[in-house]
Protein backbone atom coordinates (compact mmCIF):
# COMPACT_ATOMS: atom_id res chain seq x y z
CA UNK A 1 0.00 0.00 0.00
CA UNK A 2 1.54 3.35 -0.97
CA UNK A 3 1.60 6.32 1.46
CA UNK A 4 -1.24 8.14 -0.24
CA UNK A 5 -3.46 5.07 0.10
CA UNK A 6 -2.63 4.92 3.80
CA UNK A 7 -3.57 8.59 4.09
CA UNK A 8 -6.88 8.01 2.33
CA UNK A 9 -7.77 4.98 4.46
CA UNK A 10 -6.93 6.89 7.63
CA UNK A 11 -9.22 9.67 6.46
CA UNK A 12 -12.09 7.27 5.88
CA UNK A 13 -11.55 5.45 9.17
CA UNK A 14 -11.41 8.60 11.26
CA UNK A 15 -14.38 10.13 9.47
CA UNK A 16 -16.42 7.02 10.26
CA UNK A 17 -15.40 7.10 13.92
CA UNK A 18 -16.19 10.79 14.26
CA UNK A 19 -19.46 10.96 12.39
CA UNK A 20 -21.12 7.54 12.52
CA UNK A 21 -23.14 8.59 15.55
CA UNK A 22 -24.26 11.77 13.80
CA UNK A 23 -25.43 9.93 10.70
CA UNK A 24 -27.81 7.88 12.80
CA UNK A 25 -29.79 10.95 13.81
CA UNK A 26 -30.32 12.48 10.38
CA UNK A 27 -33.85 12.70 9.04
CA UNK A 28 -34.92 11.11 5.79
CA UNK A 29 -37.00 13.71 3.93
CA UNK A 30 -40.50 12.21 3.64
CA UNK A 31 -44.09 13.37 3.43
CA UNK A 32 -45.54 13.89 6.91
CA UNK A 33 -48.75 11.96 5.98
CA UNK A 34 -50.76 13.35 8.88
CA UNK A 35 -48.14 12.98 11.62
CA UNK A 36 -47.87 15.92 13.99
CA UNK A 37 -45.65 17.08 16.84
CA UNK A 38 -46.42 19.88 19.29
CA UNK A 39 -44.66 21.22 22.37
CA UNK A 40 -46.20 22.93 25.39
CA UNK A 41 -45.30 25.59 26.29
CA UNK A 42 -43.77 26.85 23.05
CA UNK A 43 -41.46 29.20 24.96
CA UNK A 44 -39.79 28.16 28.22
CA UNK A 45 -36.65 28.92 30.25
CA UNK A 46 -33.73 26.57 30.84
CA UNK A 47 -34.20 23.99 33.63
CA UNK A 48 -37.90 23.57 32.95
CA UNK A 49 -40.16 20.72 31.83
CA UNK A 50 -42.03 20.85 28.53
CA UNK A 51 -44.49 18.35 27.07
CA UNK A 52 -44.08 16.79 23.63
CA UNK A 53 -47.29 15.52 22.00
CA UNK A 54 -46.98 13.11 19.07
CA UNK A 55 -49.93 12.10 16.92
CA UNK A 56 -50.67 10.51 13.55
CA UNK A 57 -48.12 7.70 13.77
CA UNK A 58 -48.88 3.98 13.37
CA UNK A 59 -50.17 2.09 16.42
CA UNK A 60 -47.40 1.27 18.92
CA UNK A 61 -44.76 2.50 16.51
CA UNK A 62 -41.26 3.37 17.71
CA UNK A 63 -40.56 7.04 16.96
CA UNK A 64 -37.09 8.59 16.92
CA UNK A 65 -36.67 12.10 18.33
CA UNK A 66 -33.91 14.59 17.66
CA UNK A 67 -33.25 18.26 18.22
CA UNK A 68 -31.79 20.80 15.80
CA UNK A 69 -30.18 23.51 17.95
CA UNK A 70 -29.95 27.23 17.12
CA UNK A 71 -26.51 26.78 15.52
CA UNK A 72 -27.98 24.04 13.23
CA UNK A 73 -26.12 21.22 15.01
CA UNK A 74 -28.17 18.04 15.61
CA UNK A 75 -28.65 16.19 18.89
CA UNK A 76 -30.33 12.78 19.14
CA UNK A 77 -32.87 12.60 22.00
CA UNK A 78 -33.68 8.89 21.79
CA UNK A 79 -36.70 6.73 20.89
CA UNK A 80 -40.24 6.58 22.27
CA UNK A 81 -43.15 4.25 21.53
CA UNK A 82 -46.57 5.73 20.78
CA UNK A 83 -49.80 4.13 22.02
CA UNK A 84 -52.36 1.99 20.23
CA UNK A 85 -53.89 5.14 18.68
CA UNK A 86 -50.54 6.46 17.41
CA UNK A 87 -50.52 9.20 20.07
CA UNK A 88 -48.12 9.91 22.92
CA UNK A 89 -47.58 12.70 25.43
CA UNK A 90 -44.15 12.70 27.05
CA UNK A 91 -42.42 15.20 29.37
CA UNK A 92 -38.95 16.48 28.55
CA UNK A 93 -36.62 18.30 30.95
CA UNK A 94 -34.72 21.05 29.12
CA UNK A 95 -31.64 21.70 31.23
CA UNK A 96 -29.29 24.67 31.29
CA UNK A 97 -26.84 22.63 29.19
CA UNK A 98 -28.99 23.48 26.14
CA UNK A 99 -28.17 26.81 24.46
CA UNK A 100 -30.81 29.52 24.32
CA UNK A 101 -32.59 30.36 21.06
CA UNK A 102 -35.02 28.71 18.64
CA UNK A 103 -34.76 24.90 18.50
CA UNK A 104 -36.53 22.47 16.17
CA UNK A 105 -37.83 19.17 17.55
CA UNK A 106 -38.29 16.39 14.97
CA UNK A 107 -40.03 13.02 15.24
CA UNK A 108 -39.79 10.20 12.65
CA UNK A 109 -41.74 6.96 12.73
CA UNK A 110 -39.28 4.09 12.28
CA UNK A 111 -41.86 1.94 10.49
CA UNK A 112 -44.13 4.46 8.75
CA UNK A 113 -41.29 6.96 8.05
CA UNK A 114 -43.77 9.73 8.88
CA UNK A 115 -42.02 12.92 9.91
CA UNK A 116 -43.21 15.81 12.07
CA UNK A 117 -41.34 18.96 13.12
CA UNK A 118 -42.11 21.77 15.54
CA UNK A 119 -40.17 24.76 16.83
CA UNK A 120 -39.51 25.78 20.42
CA UNK A 121 -37.81 28.82 21.95
CA UNK A 122 -35.54 28.31 24.94
CA UNK A 123 -34.84 31.37 27.07
CA UNK A 124 -32.23 31.95 29.78
CA UNK A 125 -33.13 30.26 33.05
CA UNK A 126 -33.66 32.40 36.09
CA UNK A 127 -30.46 32.89 38.06
CA UNK A 128 -29.38 34.68 41.20
CA UNK A 129 -28.89 38.44 41.18
CA UNK A 130 -25.63 39.90 42.57
CA UNK A 131 -25.92 40.76 46.25
CA UNK A 132 -24.95 44.18 47.67
CA UNK A 133 -21.58 44.10 49.38
CA UNK A 134 -20.34 41.01 47.52
CA UNK A 135 -17.45 41.33 45.08
CA UNK A 136 -15.94 38.90 42.57
CA UNK A 137 -12.64 39.89 40.95
CA UNK A 138 -10.79 38.14 38.10
CA UNK A 139 -7.02 38.49 37.81
CA UNK A 140 -7.20 38.82 34.00
CA UNK A 141 -10.35 39.63 32.07
CA UNK A 142 -9.09 37.77 28.97
CA UNK A 143 -6.84 34.78 28.35
CA UNK A 144 -6.41 32.25 25.52
CA UNK A 145 -7.81 28.72 25.58
CA UNK A 146 -5.68 26.35 27.63
CA UNK A 147 -4.90 28.79 30.44
CA UNK A 148 -6.23 29.44 33.96
CA UNK A 149 -8.12 32.32 35.60
CA UNK A 150 -7.75 33.27 39.27
CA UNK A 151 -10.86 34.53 41.09
CA UNK A 152 -11.17 36.26 44.46
CA UNK A 153 -14.41 36.86 46.35
CA UNK A 154 -15.43 38.83 49.43
CA UNK A 155 -18.59 39.64 51.37
CA UNK A 156 -19.60 36.10 52.35
CA UNK A 157 -20.27 34.66 55.80
CA UNK A 158 -17.27 33.27 57.73
CA UNK A 159 -16.36 29.69 56.80
CA UNK A 160 -19.52 29.11 54.75
CA UNK A 161 -19.68 26.72 51.83
CA UNK A 162 -19.93 28.46 48.47
CA UNK A 163 -21.38 26.87 45.31
CA UNK A 164 -19.69 27.88 42.06
CA UNK A 165 -20.89 27.55 38.48
CA UNK A 166 -20.05 29.14 35.14
CA UNK A 167 -22.25 30.22 32.25
CA UNK A 168 -20.71 29.47 28.86
CA UNK A 169 -20.89 31.86 25.88
CA UNK A 170 -23.91 29.95 24.48
CA UNK A 171 -25.68 30.35 27.87
CA UNK A 172 -25.04 26.74 28.92
CA UNK A 173 -24.37 26.33 32.66
CA UNK A 174 -21.85 24.00 34.30
CA UNK A 175 -21.46 23.29 38.02
CA UNK A 176 -17.76 23.56 38.90
CA UNK A 177 -17.91 22.56 42.57
CA UNK A 178 -17.85 23.95 46.11
CA UNK A 179 -15.31 26.06 47.98
CA UNK A 180 -15.13 27.26 51.60
CA UNK A 181 -14.92 30.91 52.62
CA UNK A 182 -12.22 32.05 55.04
CA UNK A 183 -13.04 33.29 58.56
CA UNK A 184 -13.17 36.75 56.98
CA UNK A 185 -15.75 35.71 54.37
CA UNK A 186 -13.31 35.74 51.45
CA UNK A 187 -12.08 33.07 49.03
CA UNK A 188 -9.63 32.40 46.23
CA UNK A 189 -10.44 30.07 43.37
CA UNK A 190 -8.75 28.97 40.14
CA UNK A 191 -10.40 27.61 37.00
CA UNK A 192 -8.40 26.18 34.11
CA UNK A 193 -9.74 25.77 30.58
CA UNK A 194 -8.76 23.30 27.88
CA UNK A 195 -8.00 24.16 24.31
CA UNK A 196 -11.36 22.65 23.29
CA UNK A 197 -13.45 25.00 25.43
CA UNK A 198 -15.47 27.55 23.42
CA UNK A 199 -14.17 31.07 23.14
CA UNK A 200 -16.29 34.03 24.19
CA UNK A 201 -17.76 35.71 27.29
CA UNK A 202 -18.14 33.62 30.48
CA UNK A 203 -19.91 34.39 33.76
CA UNK A 204 -18.48 33.07 37.05
CA UNK A 205 -21.12 32.83 39.81
CA UNK A 206 -20.39 32.14 43.50
CA UNK A 207 -23.42 31.62 45.79
CA UNK A 208 -23.11 31.38 49.58
CA UNK A 209 -25.05 28.35 50.79
CA UNK A 210 -25.69 29.85 54.24
CA UNK A 211 -25.82 33.60 53.61
CA UNK A 212 -27.50 33.25 50.19
CA UNK A 213 -25.28 36.06 48.99
CA UNK A 214 -24.25 35.92 45.36
CA UNK A 215 -21.38 37.39 43.39
CA UNK A 216 -20.83 37.31 39.62
CA UNK A 217 -17.67 37.99 37.63
CA UNK A 218 -17.13 37.99 33.85
CA UNK A 219 -14.15 37.07 31.70
CA UNK A 220 -13.31 36.28 28.09
CA UNK A 221 -11.72 33.16 26.68
CA UNK A 222 -10.08 33.81 23.34
CA UNK A 223 -8.76 31.42 20.74
CA UNK A 224 -5.37 29.92 21.57
CA UNK A 225 -2.46 28.89 19.36
CA UNK A 226 -0.73 25.74 20.61
CA UNK A 227 1.61 24.92 17.75
CA UNK A 228 3.76 28.02 17.80
CA UNK A 229 4.46 27.38 14.14
CA UNK A 230 4.45 30.19 11.62
CA UNK A 231 2.71 29.71 8.27
CA UNK A 232 5.26 28.97 5.58
CA UNK A 233 5.26 27.38 2.14
CA UNK A 234 2.45 24.93 2.93
CA UNK A 235 -1.05 25.68 1.64
CA UNK A 236 -4.48 24.23 2.39
CA UNK A 237 -7.49 24.70 0.12
CA UNK A 238 -11.12 23.64 0.55
CA UNK A 239 -13.21 23.02 -2.59
CA UNK A 240 -15.85 24.37 -2.50
CA UNK A 241 -15.20 27.00 0.15
CA UNK A 242 -18.88 26.85 1.24
CA UNK A 243 -21.32 23.94 1.34
CA UNK A 244 -24.28 22.53 3.25
CA UNK A 245 -24.32 19.99 6.07
CA UNK A 246 -24.30 16.37 4.80
CA UNK A 247 -22.47 17.39 1.61
CA UNK A 248 -18.81 16.70 0.77
CA UNK A 249 -15.81 18.98 0.35
CA UNK A 250 -12.26 18.31 -0.83
CA UNK A 251 -9.20 19.28 1.19
CA UNK A 252 -6.05 19.89 -0.87
CA UNK A 253 -2.70 20.39 0.87
CA UNK A 254 0.64 21.29 -0.70
CA UNK A 255 4.12 22.34 0.43
CA UNK A 256 4.71 19.63 3.03
CA UNK A 257 7.67 17.22 3.02
CA UNK A 258 7.50 13.99 0.98
CA UNK A 259 6.36 11.14 3.21
CA UNK A 260 5.58 13.51 6.07
CA UNK A 261 2.83 12.81 8.60
CA UNK A 262 0.26 15.63 8.49
CA UNK A 263 -2.30 16.21 11.25
CA UNK A 264 -5.59 17.92 10.45
CA UNK A 265 -8.21 19.45 12.70
CA UNK A 266 -11.30 21.65 12.48
CA UNK A 267 -12.05 24.79 14.52
CA UNK A 268 -15.79 25.43 14.92
CA UNK A 269 -17.41 28.89 14.89
CA UNK A 270 -17.40 29.01 18.73
CA UNK A 271 -13.68 28.16 18.91
CA UNK A 272 -14.07 24.50 19.86
CA UNK A 273 -11.44 22.33 18.15
CA UNK A 274 -12.09 18.85 16.73
CA UNK A 275 -9.20 16.57 15.83
CA UNK A 276 -9.94 15.03 12.41
CA UNK A 277 -7.20 12.63 11.35
CA UNK A 278 -3.58 12.33 10.30
CA UNK A 279 -1.93 10.67 7.32
CA UNK A 280 1.25 10.41 5.28
CA UNK A 281 1.78 12.37 2.06
CA UNK A 282 3.44 11.00 -1.06
CA UNK A 283 5.27 14.01 -2.50
CA UNK A 284 4.31 16.58 0.10
CA UNK A 285 0.75 16.92 -1.17
CA UNK A 286 -2.61 15.35 -0.44
CA UNK A 287 -6.22 15.62 -1.61
CA UNK A 288 -9.04 14.06 0.39
CA UNK A 289 -12.84 14.17 0.30
CA UNK A 290 -14.43 15.13 3.64
CA UNK A 291 -18.00 14.39 4.73
CA UNK A 292 -19.62 17.45 6.34
CA UNK A 293 -21.67 16.35 9.37
CA UNK A 294 -24.45 18.46 10.98
CA UNK A 295 -22.10 20.57 13.06
CA UNK A 296 -22.81 24.22 13.87
CA UNK A 297 -23.49 26.38 10.83
CA UNK A 298 -21.11 29.30 10.25
CA UNK A 299 -17.43 29.98 9.53
CA UNK A 300 -15.13 27.01 10.22
CA UNK A 301 -11.36 26.68 9.86
CA UNK A 302 -9.53 23.58 8.64
CA UNK A 303 -5.89 23.38 9.78
CA UNK A 304 -3.05 21.12 8.63
CA UNK A 305 0.28 20.68 10.46
CA UNK A 306 3.36 18.88 9.19
CA UNK A 307 4.85 16.98 12.12
CA UNK A 308 8.37 16.94 10.66
CA UNK A 309 8.61 20.26 8.82
CA UNK A 310 6.52 22.26 11.29
CA UNK A 311 4.69 23.73 8.33
CA UNK A 312 1.13 24.87 9.03
CA UNK A 313 -1.70 25.91 6.72
CA UNK A 314 -5.24 27.11 7.43
CA UNK A 315 -8.31 27.31 5.18
CA UNK A 316 -11.63 29.01 5.99
CA UNK A 317 -14.88 27.25 5.14
CA UNK A 318 -18.56 28.26 5.51
CA UNK A 319 -20.98 25.51 6.56
CA UNK A 320 -24.68 26.09 5.85
CA UNK A 321 -27.69 24.14 7.15
CA UNK A 322 -28.60 21.25 4.87
CA UNK A 323 -30.55 18.01 4.57
CA UNK A 324 -28.23 15.96 2.36
CA UNK A 325 -30.18 16.50 -0.87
Amino acid sequence: MNPMQRFGRLVVAMALLLFAGLLAVLPIPVQAQGASLSITPAIAPQNSVVTLTLAGFEPREVVSLWLTQPDASVLRLGDVRVGSTGILETPLFVSSSFPTGVHSFSARGNRSQRLAITQFELTIGRGYEPSPGVEINVDMVQRPQGQCFLFSGSGYSPNERISVWIRFPANEIEDVGRITASPGGTFMDELCFGRLDPEGLYHYTAHGNSSHRTGIGTFNLRRGDYLGALPGAATLTVIPDAARQLDYATLIGTGFLPGETVSLWLTLPDGVVLSLFQGITVDGTFAEDIFLPPLAAGRHYFSAYGQTSGQRAVAAFDLWPGDGN
